[in-house]
């Protein structure tokens, strides 16, 4: 909502017009599973090819959560093949055997066309922001996205965001607050606490 629009929203079985006082600047997205499918996804359909329990690949991930493989490679500690190396026993710690040399290619998913021409259209009228957690080689193409229709849309995409942060240049990672401090400083916008 911006500063002086009527906005309608539904809520419970009626509608209510509201007027949002605060001024928004600038909106700050998040690159997978906003304009990308969930990894999620990707992940439940790997699991359910293997006979995987649906879920162990996040549970994997969400174990150790500030400390483990998905965070040191989120940071940037460690690189494709040292992930590889510290996630298998993760892995096998709770019970399955699952490379993270599998686990990588599932990060990239399909692009939303709906979704970048919601940019579109918000960078028209406020500064707008990408945070990703993307890979620092962006080799790794998903399975059903050819790498050239990739570029196309992530070409799109950076074309319209006034700033980017990708984190593995900084080595911070989302949800840490430094990595929203950088961009709101980068768009020039103040944040509430």
């Amino acid at each position: 909502m911006a500063a002086g629009r009527e906005v309608d929203y539904h809520q419970g079985a009626g509608n209510r017009r509201i007027v949002e006082d605060a001024m928004i600047e600038a909106v700050i997205w998040d690159f997978g599973g906003v304009f990308t499918t969930s990894p999620f996804e990707a992940f439940a359909r790997y699991e359910r090819e293997r006979g995987i329990p649906v879920g162990t690949i996040r549970k994997i991930n969400s174990t150790n959560h500030e400390d483990n493989a998905w965070a040191h490679f989120e940071r940037s500690d460690v690189d494709m093949d040292g992930f590889d190396k510290v996630f298998a026993p993760e892995a096998n710690a709770l019970g399955f055997d699952i490379p993270g040399a599998d686990v990588l290619p599932l990060l990239s998913g399909d692009f939303r066309p709906e979704m970048i021409e919601a940019l579109k259209r918000i960078a028209t009228k406020f500064k707008t922001g990408c945070i990703t957690n993307n890979m620092p080689t962006n080799t790794v193409a998903g399975p059903s996205t050819p790498a050239a229709g990739r570029s196309n849309y992530a070409r799109e995409i950076l074309e319209v965001v006034d700033e980017l942060i990708e984190r593995y240049t900084i080595g911070s990672r989302k949800p840490e607050p430094h990595i929203y401090h950088m961009m709101s400083d980068g768009l020039g916008v103040q944040t509430a606490e």
